[in-house]
């Protein structure tokens, strides 16, 4: 939990089955938060959670999960707000199945959303309603999937997938939206 304006917070979290829980209420305008969950060699099944919510003016979000099956999930409400998470999931584990997911839910205006994930079974969903917002989804692997929900006006989504089987739903509701997209090459 944190309160008052322009905080500014860095968590690190070596390991498995690392859990991290944030929230940033009304009134904590212009904070940040940087969340890192790093896997070691012998922790094959990462699982770490990481959840950020935040309800105020200006602030940033930074997620970084090592290892698969991390769970990133942010919340933000308010003008203003940038989100970024980075999910690097490897296959060098056997047949171990590598499976990330990120989840950004954003209201106001001028809010941005950044998701770049490595590896496979991916899946990454953007939720965004006001104006001028912008939601930008990297992923490579196999058999990945992204959803953009974009509601307002002048909203911009760019979706980059790489490999095969990829899966990209964008639905735009508003005036004025761009969308691009681009699968495996």
């Amino acid at each position: 939990f944190q309160a008052g304006i322009g905080a500014k917070s860095t968590i690190t979290q070596a390991g498995r089955s690392n859990a991290i829980y944030i929230d940033q209420l009304v009134g904590s305008d212009g904070s940040s938060w940087t969340v890192t969950q790093t896997t070691m060699p012998s922790a094959a099944h990462t699982r770490n959670i990481a959840r950020v919510t935040q309800s105020a003016a200006d602030n940033t979000s930074g997620v970084q999960q090592g290892g698969f099956n991390g769970l990133a999930t942010v919340n933000q409400s308010g003008p203003g707000n940038d989100s970024t998470i980075a999910q690097i999931g490897t296959v060098s584990y056997g047949t171990g199945v590598v499976s990330n997911s990120a989840t950004v839910t954003q209201s106001g205006a001028d809010n941005g959303s950044d998701v770049s994930q490595n590896g496979a079974l991916n899946s990454a969903t953007v939720d965004q309603s006001g104006s001028d917002n912008l939601a930008k989804v990297t992923q490579t692997g196999t058999g990945n999937e992204s959803d953009i929900l974009q509601s307002g006006t002048l909203n911009s989504a760019t979706v980059t997938q790489s490999s095969n089987n990829n899966v990209s739903g964008i639905i735009q509701s508003g005036t004025g939206g761009t969308v691009t997209v681009t699968q495996g090459f």
